[in-house]
């Protein structure tokens, strides 16, 4: 139990703003949404790391802008989202356009006993986030009621204690933006650099090796896709055994996730489809062409028919250099399937991607 000082209270929601939630417009037109106009028109779609977004923001008319001034946001103020992806929040900055919302989203705004910067961090704290989840726990919930916000209650410092709170949250979010930014910064370095090594446009200092051009299959010891069909199938799988390894693995670099296992027996069948430490698993449907080398501590197991298994052969191409090649704009643009139409992207077949071509500097070289 936290020991709050003397000086805070407890408050409730509808106690500390004015005058209560406040939803924005209902029953909006497809043709009022302008993508040019008097008004934005913020949705939650528009909310970016706790601000407004406005890239990809709508407009409406001064004439519906007009219709409601309840719903004309003012700098300070706090949205939420109430239905889709349930309580986002967003402060709103100073604006160049006068703004105003869709029906997704309560304005709250304060009176003069909260700082509305405090209250913007009450709602992005755990404290929030555990009453949206005690709401949704046992059922799911379709939106956020007012009413339900009437319950939501949290400790109040003095006013002066409020600001001198959310200035120095302020601070450290400042600090994490420059070191994001950073490290963007150093990311397109690290990557112009990739391209430029993995072509051989620049050499390293002390090497003058020959390249020499491979195809992937000549750098490989084993390739191969898993099991399409009837092959592996929910009845194969149990609570405990043998771990079936997923897309996901690859993707989150992360060889403990997963819950899928199956019999010794039915391992036994499928160990063309083996996979151990050491080996590489790349994904292959949706978001294609992540890659992950499995650690000395990774189980044996199989990959299911989204993955692709790789084991290279480290007499002619070092592993982490593989990696690094594999990763590059180089290898991805070629990788993906473009041919087929439609939003979800397959990988290339195997007799393609068995004949992509890598140039290879000696091995001593790809190391450095």
């Amino acid at each position: 139990m936290v020991n709050y000082p003397d000086d805070w209270r407890e408050v409730h929601f509808d106690d500390v703003i004015i005058p209560k939630a406040r939803i924005g417009w209902q029953g909006l037109k497809k043709h009022e949404y302008l993508k040019r106009g008097y008004s934005y028109l913020i949705s939650g779609t528009d909310f970016h790391n706790g601000t407004i977004s406005l890239d990809n923001i709508w407009y409406v008319s001064r004439e519906r802008y007009d219709m409601d001034e309840n719903i004309q946001v003012q700098e300070g103020d706090v949205l939420v989202t109430k239905d889709g992806t349930i309580g986002k929040v967003a402060i709103v900055p100073k604006l160049d356009k006068p703004a105003t919302l869709n029906s997704h989203v309560y304005v709250f705004r304060t009176k003069d006993t909260l700082n509305a910067k405090f209250l913007y961090r009450v709602l992005m704290s755990k404290i929030f986030r555990q009453f949206i989840n005690y709401l949704q726990s046992g059922s799911i919930i379709a939106s956020l009621a007012q009413k339900d916000l009437k319950n939501f209650s949290f400790m109040l410092p003095p006013l002066h204690e409020q600001q001198a709170i959310a200035d120095t949250l302020s601070v450290f979010d400042t600090h994490i933006t420059n070191l994001a930014e950073l490290i963007a910064k150093k990311k397109a370095i690290r990557d112009g650099a990739l391209e430029d090594l993995m072509s051989g446009r620049t050499r390293l200092k002390g090497f003058s090796g020959e390249w020499t051009v491979k195809k992937l299959f000549s750098l490989c010891d084993e390739l191969v896709r898993g099991p399409f069909g009837g092959s592996l199938t929910k009845e194969d799988f149990i609570t405990f055994g043998i771990k079936v390894y997923e897309q996901k693995n690859a993707i989150q670099h992360d060889y403990s996730i997963g819950t899928y296992f199956i019999s010794n027996e039915k391992y036994e069948s499928m160990k063309r489809f083996k996979v151990s430490s050491g080996d590489f698993i790349v994904s292959c449907s949706g978001t294609i062409g992540k890659i992950y080398r499995l650690p000395v501590e990774a189980n044996d197991g199989i990959i299911n028919q989204a993955l692709l298994r790789i084991k290279v052969n480290e007499k002619i191409i070092n592993p982490s250099f593989f990696q690094y090649i594999f990763e590059s704009r180089l290898i991805q643009n070629v990788i993906i399937d473009n041919t087929q139409g439609g939003a979800i992207k397959n990988i290339i077949g195997m007799s393609q991607f068995k004949q992509i071509i890598f140039s290879l500097p000696p091995l001593d070289e790809q190391q450095a």
